[in-house]
Parts: C-alpha cells; sequence; structure tokens
C-alpha cells in the first residue's frame, strides 16, 4: 500500500520531467532546423498547396504547369535561384521543397517580386483609389512615372459533349494603367 501511494505521489512530477524533456528536444530539432535552412527557412514555412482533381483540360498556372527557374526578393532577403510557378486560378505563388515533395504556397505581402518566364511577378495591394485594382499577383509589364500591370485569370467550368462532361480552365487577361 505505501509503495502505491509512493507511486502516485512521484507520478506527476515524474510526468512534468517528461513534458520538460520532450519540449527541450523539440526545440533542438527546431533550432536544428532553422541553422540547416539558413535564410531559406522563410521561404518553406507557408501553407502546403492543395492539389487539383484529375482529368481536367488545361491547367491553373501561369505559362505552364512546370516549375521555373526564378530569382526572387521575399521577406528582405534576394534568392538567386529558386523554382517558382504561379497558380493564376487560387492566385497563389507556389514553391517546391528542395527534396521536391512539398508545394508550398509563398505569403504574398512577403514578396518584393519574382523574376521568372521573362517576366516581373509582383504582389499588389488594393489602395483607396477609384479604379485600383484588386489584391494579387501580377505581372508588372512597365514602371517608371506610371506602372502598367497586367492580370491574368483562369476560370473553371465544365461543359457537356457528347454525353460526357469535360472540365476545362480558361484564360482572361486585363490590363492596368496606376
Amino acid at each position: 500500500m505505501k509503495t502505491l501511494l509512493l507511486a502516485i505521489l512521484l507520478l506527476p512530477g515524474s510526468l512534468y520531467l517528461g513534458a520538460q524533456e520532450r519540449r527541450a528536444q523539440v526545440k533542438q530539432l527546431a533550432d536544428n532546423y532553422c541553422s540547416v535552412a539558413g535564410n531559406y527557412v522563410s521561404l518553406y514555412s507557408g501553407k502546403e498547396q492543395l492539389k487539383y482533381m484529375t482529368g481536367v483540360t488545361g491547367h491553373p498556372y501561369w505559362v505552364d504547369d512546370s516549375y521555373a527557374p526564378a530569382s526572387l526578393y521575399y521577406d528582405g532577403i534576394f534568392y538567386e535561384i529558386v523554382l517558382l510557378r504561379l497558380d493564376i486560378y487560387r492566385d497563389e505563388l507556389i514553391i517546391i521543397s528542395p527534396d521536391v515533395r512539398f508545394h508550398v504556397i509563398l505569403v504574398g505581402d512577403y514578396l518584393g517580386w519574382a523574376d521568372f518566364h521573362g517576366s516581373r511577378v509582383i504582389y499588389h495591394t488594393k489602395n483607396s483609389l477609384p479604379g485600383s485594382p484588386s489584391t494579387g499577383y501580377y505581372i508588372r509589364l512597365y514602371s517608371g512615372e506610371y506602372t502598367v500591370l497586367e492580370k491574368q485569370n483562369k476560370y473553371f467550368y465544365s461543359q457537356v459533349l457528347d454525353r460526357r462532361v469535360e472540365h476545362l480552365f480558361s484564360d482572361k487577361k486585363s490590363t492596368y494603367y496606376c
């Protein structure tokens, strides 16, 4: 009986020490990850992109569905070569993880610019001026006394052809002078 009472009294203390040890191990793993990842840690800390259903005609991406080499200014840091693609249906800029397993969504507010496919992509935030473009990713066509932005959109629709349903993406471009 004394042994059981002693075990009951000591159990909470040992659980507390175990939890502290686990927290220390998790902190050590996080510190190791940050030290290895270095400046790249902010690139791969976003949400993972959701997959699209299969069997759709076309794709939701700008130019094509493959990742393209890019230079990137993100969260105050310049990255000379990364692999990006722009999902214009969901309006998300995606980076592929170094192990090519994860498609990570970059945070638009942290983007300075991305250069790929021969163009500069920026994240524009809507301002209070009348006719200002909505918040999202744009291709900057010109920058000087004024700025010319191009917004590409994809629309998803379904149609019935020969008694079967076909799912498609269609394109639309809009140009803005700011």
